[in-house]
C-alpha cells in the first residue's frame, strides 16, 4: 500500500518516480517505438541500453548521443 501521508513524506511524487542516473533496458529500442522511448528516458536523464536483433539500430539512434547520459546497442 502506498504512503499517503504527505506531511511525513520528504521527496515529492516526480522525486520517487526520476529515473535519473539509472540503467534501462529496452527490448526493441533499435528503431520505432522502442527507440522513441530511449530518446525519451535519456532526456529524463537514464542511461539506455537498447537491445534489438537488427544488425545496426536506426540513423537516430545517435540523437541518444546527444544527451549527458550512456547509450549502447546490443544486438
Amino acid at each position: 500500500m502506498p504512503n499517503t501521508n504527505t506531511s511525513s513524506s520528504s521527496s515529492s511524487v516526480l522525486d520517487q518516480f526520476s529515473v535519473k542516473d539509472k540503467v534501462i533496458v529496452i527490448t526493441g529500442g533499435g528503431q520505432g517505438l522502442g527507440l522513441n522511448f530511449a530518446i525519451a528516458l535519456a532526456q529524463c536523464g537514464a542511461h539506455i541500453a537498447c537491445i534489438d536483433i537488427h544488425q545496426h539500430p536506426h540513423d537516430n539512434f545517435s540523437k541518444l548521443a546527444t544527451f549527458s547520459t550512456r547509450s549502447k546497442y546490443y544486438r
